[in-house]
């Protein structure tokens, strides 16, 4: 790796990305190798860090690296990323995100694919800005399409608090697995003096409900955890019952195992169901798909289990969206047909390697794409 000739790019709160003038030879699978292995982040943090490493790898390239490499490379980099984690709504519209900013450099020979790649990944770098709102350009809704202003990943402070506005003081949720939005929403009402009771399941086999706990454990919130066998019989005691998704399509959404009967259980305890999810759950297209390595995953459940053991390792199935009653979102309740319309990508990104006849083009829906502003200014964007 290069050891001289380099500048740094103070990108968001003074975490750099290095630029090598002389072109870093690492491949982009082997920058995104250990994100593409990592199943305990949530979508938030996964596409923050890869859009970082994004961001810094297409910069160390130059003018001769010409569009049908760039598309090559960059396919052949974040395909196991992709494999593993596209399941999810955010990950899915992220790498929709950079093929389109590619394919813009495809079409345009003024606009050179280190630029757009570098420009699109920094955009989503900025999205989760607290400043954000002194750029207005940023801080607006975007429209979906490559380089054009506004933000790429809704505010999920602003989630948290509409969750934390629907509770009484000291009501008793009952919380099914962990996700990044229902530990924030939990936080924001032990801030706001609430002080929910929480029943959680243990998670196995990923140990979501122990995840859970920690995470609150500096809040002194009350959380008892139970078997997960034993959630469903737990209904009863709640006020209501939170769901978290990251990932939702055109029929179901996905959840982890066991939503479907709590979902039930609800209907029929009268208890109040509800799922939290940012619109960036909803997956381009809204064909919904459990992710493929989950079946396979012996590790979820007994790595030597012996030849006559079968091993159902999914941790994952479908709740469909007739039996959520209300979401919550980044705008607060939320039926299905007000998020669809606001936020639902109606196609996929071909890949940059497709055809763009044959496979249609992700396209813009209010406004245009802005124009690719050049290296100086987006140079001294970044710089904080």
């Amino acid at each position: 790796m290069p050891s001289s000739r380099f500048t740094y790019l103070w990108v968001q709160n003074g975490i750099p990305a290095r630029r090598f003038l002389g072109a870093d030879a690492t491949p982009l699978a082997t920058r995104l190798e250990a994100l593409a292995r990592d199943d305990e982040r949530g979508g938030e943090a996964l596409v923050l860090e890869a859009a970082h490493v994004i961001f810094g790898w297409a910069l160390e390239h130059d003018a001769s690296w010409e569009s049908a490499r760039a598309g090559t490379d960059l396919e052949q980099g974040i395909a196991a990323f992709e494999q593993r984690h596209a399941w999810r709504g955010l990950v899915a519209i992220f790498l929709d995100s950079l093929r389109l900013a590619w394919r813009q450099s495809a079409q345009d020979a003024a606009c050179p694919a280190r630029s757009t790649l570098s420009e699109e990944a920094g955009l989503w770098i900025w999205s989760q800005r607290e400043d954000l709102a002194n750029w207005p350009d940023l801080a607006g809704e975007w429209n979906g399409a490559a380089l054009a202003p506004g933000r790429r990943m809704p505010a999920r402070a602003d989630l948290a608090r509409a969750a934390a506005a629907e509770l009484e003081p000291e009501e008793t949720i009952l919380v099914h697995g962990f996700s990044e939005s229902l530990a924030q929403a939990l936080e924001q009402a032990a801030r706001e003096g609430k002080r929910p009771r929480v029943l959680c399941g243990e998670g196995l086999p990923l140990l979501e409900g122990r995840r859970l706990a920690r995470r609150l454990e500096a809040l002194e919130l009350p959380i008892t955890l139970l078997y997960d066998a034993a959630l469903a019989d737990a209904v009863a005691e709640a006020d209501r019952v939170w769901i978290g998704s990251e990932a939702i399509g055109a029929r179901a959404l996905l959840a982890q195992i066991g939503a479907r009967r709590l979902a039930q259980e609800a209907a029929e305890a009268d208890v109040p169901l509800q799922v939290l999810a940012t619109s960036d759950a909803l997956l381009p297209g809204g064909a919904l798909a459990e992710p493929a390595w989950m079946g396979a995953e012996r590790s979820l459940l007994w790595v030597e289990a012996p030849r006559s053991v079968e091993l159902r390792t999914g941790f994952l199935e479908e709740l469909a969206l007739a039996d959520v009653p209300a979401l919550l979102t980044e705008k607060g309740r939320e039926s299905t047909q007000a998020l669809f319309l606001r936020a639902l990508r109606l196609e996929r990104a071909p890949r940059c390697d497709a055809d763009e006849t044959e496979h249609g083009i992700l396209r813009p829906v209010r406004r245009g794409a802005a124009h690719l502003r050049s290296d100086e200014q987006h140079e001294a964007r970044t710089t904080s």
